[in-house]
């Protein structure tokens, strides 16, 4: 079984690799990585996406339970929102990311998104943030954006097969 965050992780590397790709940037030209990965840094220009917090607005939806062909089911749905950071390292990366959040709002992406199953409903301004790396300033930029999605969790509910009653009860 595949967890969710690699799900989100496997898509949003896809997704995000598609829309460069259209726009004539390929990933050895601007590489994208997650941040936390304990991997090798690559030179600037590249793209970084973060994962930030997540909400879990309202209650979970809980379906009847159905039979299946094996065993009871019972589905769980719940909304999540989760608040993630593009970053972009290199004046050419800071470029691409504001390429990136005007295609986030074309039909063509918001479709290509929605067949993953996920949807990008909000952007929020790009903030400069030029950092200091060894002995040598980086330019570099972030924007956060909100990944929405439907988390599904199928379960076997259980349930009494039988039960018996005993009417002898004493009271003293």
């Amino acid at each position: 079984m595949i967890s969710e965050r690699q799900y989100i992780k496997d898509n949003l590397y896809d997704f995000f690799e598609e829309l460069l790709l259209a726009q004539g940037i390929t990933d050895k030209d601007i590489p994208i990585i997650y941040s936390n990965q304990n991997g090798l840094r690559p030179k600037a220009p590249f793209l970084m996406i973060d994962f930030r917090s997540t909400v879990m607005p309202g209650t979970p939806d809980f379906s009847k339970v159905s039979v299946g062909d094996e065993k009871d089911v019972q589905r769980i749905t719940q909304h999540v929102r989760r608040n993630m950071t593009m970053y972009g390292f290199g004046e050419r990366a800071i470029d691409t990311l504001e390429t990136i959040k005007t295609m986030l709002n074309v039909d063509l992406w918001v479709d290509k998104l929605r067949e993953r199953y996920l949807t990008i409903p909000q952007t929020f301004e790009t903030i400069e943030s030029p950092q200091s790396m060894d002995t040598v300033r980086e330019n570099g930029a972030s924007f956060d954006f909100d990944l929405t999605y439907i988390r599904v969790i199928e379960t076997d509910p259980g349930y009494i097969d039988d039960v018996e009653l005993v009417p002898d009860f004493d009271i003293r």
